[in-house]
């Protein structure tokens, strides 16, 4: 992901699976952010 723009169109799952991030962190990552 380049810039925020691209991680806000983006899902938790997606989010856990390409960034090797957990759930719990997409979460509250795409949840900063406002995306539901």
């Amino acid at each position: 992901y380049k810039t925020l723009y691209d991680l806000s169109f983006t899902s938790v799952a997606e989010l856990s699976r390409v960034a090797g991030v957990g759930k719990a962190t997409a979460e509250k990552l795409l949840g900063a952010l406002g995306v539901e």
